[in-house]
């Protein structure tokens, strides 16, 4: 009976393993497609959209363009193309409401997207513009040069730039701003982007007292200070105090 167990075991194993095997086949089968391979997939894909989308299937191209935003996450350049086609097709299909939650979803993963194709018309731009508007603010920080600028939210750092430095899409939404340079303490503050506003500031950073600072700058003080005490100090003489005046002269004796 135990042997029967072991068995089982080492069966469900060596499926287990071979089902992993099978997956990690899958994925690396889509990630080492080739370029070609991947253009004239989405060709086909596209022009059934195309095909579907003239004769007025709208259900049917929106299903082939949400597998291709699956099927591509990872494909920065094949997304915004997808989600253009995607706005369109929910707009040409009258369903404004829909068109906007995509362009809006579109524009959180991809705050400067636009229509680059003449497939699109120039209405799929208007909607990303009014959006942006409503989404998106800006900052600017010119003063001090050469800093290192960074914007905290939901305990996600990220790195913006080195001052002076214009961002023209943060998202609307309170930052903890952090400001270094080398030789300076940190600076931090908390900071609201608004709508389609944009937020200048001017840094002030304290440089870092160090060792060095504080021997270059106490050290000329420390030395007139001795020489000073050194000067004014009673010698060993002077502290004895007063000597006694002498007394009157012995009588004369008899």
């Amino acid at each position: 009976m135990s042997a029967i167990l072991i068995s089982g075991h080492s069966i469900r194993k060596i499926l287990s393993i071979c089902l992993s095997l099978s997956m990690l086949m899958m994925v690396a089968g889509t990630s080492f497609a080739s370029q070609e391979e991947v253009d004239e997939d989405i060709s086909e894909r596209m022009e059934q959209v195309n095909i579907l989308r003239a004769r007025g299937e709208f259900n049917d191209a929106i299903k082939i363009l949400d597998k291709i935003i699956r099927d591509y996450a990872s494909s920065d350049t094949v997304l915004r193309y997808a989600y253009n086609h995607l706005v369109f097709t929910y707009h040409k299909k009258g369903e404004a409401g829909t068109a906007i939650e995509k362009a809006r979803e579109a524009l959180n993963r991809y705050p400067d997207l636009s229509v680059e194709t003449p497939d699109i018309p120039p209405s799929v731009d208007d909607i990303y513009n009014t959006l942006r508007k409503e989404m998106f603010g800006s900052l600017t920080i010119q003063q001090p040069e050469e800093c290192n600028v960074f914007l905290v939210q939901n305990s996600i750092k990220a790195f913006k730039g080195e001052t002076p430095l214009e961002l023209s899409l943060i998202r609307v939404g309170t930052y903890t701003l952090e400001v270094t340079k080398s030789g300076y303490h940190d600076y931090s503050r908390t900071i609201n982007v608004f709508p389609d506003e944009r937020l200048n500031l001017d840094v002030s950073m304290s440089p870092e007292r160090g060792a060095k600072w504080w021997a270059l700058n106490l050290a000329p003080v420390a030395v007139i200070g001795a020489f000073l005490a050194y000067m004014v100090w009673p010698s060993e003489t002077s502290t004895a105090g007063p000597q006694p005046l002498p007394g009157p002269p012995d009588p004369p004796t008899q």
